[in-house]
């Protein structure tokens, strides 16, 4: 499972975007996938973000990255995002979807 973040959104949303086409196409990519659903988040949640946030010093305008991870650390899926600065959440896989060996 993947979750994308907000930033490759964004990103495929907005024709000044740098590398939008690129971004639109990955994002077009994995809507089609007959394996796109949305998923129940579990009653865990509140439990693995107060982790992540005292694993990571997470603290105000931190905590909305720090609930991402969570979410994708509780749904054991893969965080897919622009922002490298998710490298710093310990067990998170995660990777930028317009790194070479990144796919839909």
């Amino acid at each position: 499972m993947i979750l994308p973040d907000v930033n490759v959104l964004v990103y495929a949303a907005r024709d000044d975007a740098p590398e939008c086409a690129r971004y639109r196409a990955w994002l077009e990519a994995v809507l089609a996938s007959p394996a796109c659903v949305a998923p129940a988040l579990s009653q865990r949640l509140a439990g693995v973000l107060a982790e992540v946030c005292r694993r990571a010093g997470a603290t105000a305008d931190r905590v909305p990255d720090a609930y991402l991870a969570a979410m994708a650390l509780d749904l054991d899926a893969e965080l897919v995002t622009a922002d490298r600065g998710f490298a710093c959440y310990e067990g998170l896989r995660w990777r930028h979807p317009l790194d070479a060996a990144a796919g839909a």
